[in-house]
């Protein structure tokens, strides 16, 4: 069974997670435009659309109550957390939840609309003593953020994008 986290409320305390689908890749919308003078169309870019993630609930024994707590958890007016497998999405529930009865259980497919669909990990923090490698993984461009908390006498710091070979470098005397 999965652990669902939504706006810091473990779904797991309220209900059975039985599926979570959410897709390799977004939605992609592909940008093209008419070719006039010959056949077909000139490709321009691929973007990413907003992603669609469902879990699938179910309820057993004292419905109403759990009906109840569950709904004031899920009801949010923001974007909020919902992490799963170790990452995390900004997302917000989207959608009918219609619950199906039978005998003393429920069950419902709660869609989340995540307007961003890229999911992100957790803050990482290091040590750095002399030398360190810090490895970015995924798929996607971004610009991460780097914050130092210097606890010892530095004259420079220097990240490096092994990728292409590029670095920024800061020459200062840090002293701590």
């Amino acid at each position: 069974m999965k652990t669902v986290i939504f706006n810091n409320n473990v779904l797991n305390e309220y209900v059975i997670v039985e599926e979570i689908r959410d897709s390799i890749l977004p939605p992609l919308f592909t940008d093209r435009t008419d070719n006039v003078s010959s056949r077909g169309s000139r490709f321009r870019k691929n973007r990413l659309k907003e992603k669609i993630i469902e879990v699938d609930i179910r309820m057993i024994d004292g419905l109403e109550d759990k009906k109840m707590q569950l709904a004031s958890v899920l009801y949010t007016e923001n974007l909020v957390k919902l992490e799963f497998d170790g990452y995390y999405y900004m997302a917000i529930l989207d959608g009918s939840t219609e619950l199906v009865k039978f005998l003393y259980t429920g069950s419902v497919t709660s869609e989340f609309l995540a307007t961003d669909p890229i999911a992100y990990g957790e803050n990482r923090t290091n040590d750095i003593v002399d030398n360190v490698t810090l490895i970015l993984g995924g798929t996607y461009k971004t610009l991460p953020k780097f914050s130092f908390n210097i606890s010892s006498t530095l004259n420079k710091i220097r990240i490096n994008n092994m990728g292409t070979g590029k670095y920024v470098e800061v020459n200062h005397n840090f002293i701590m």
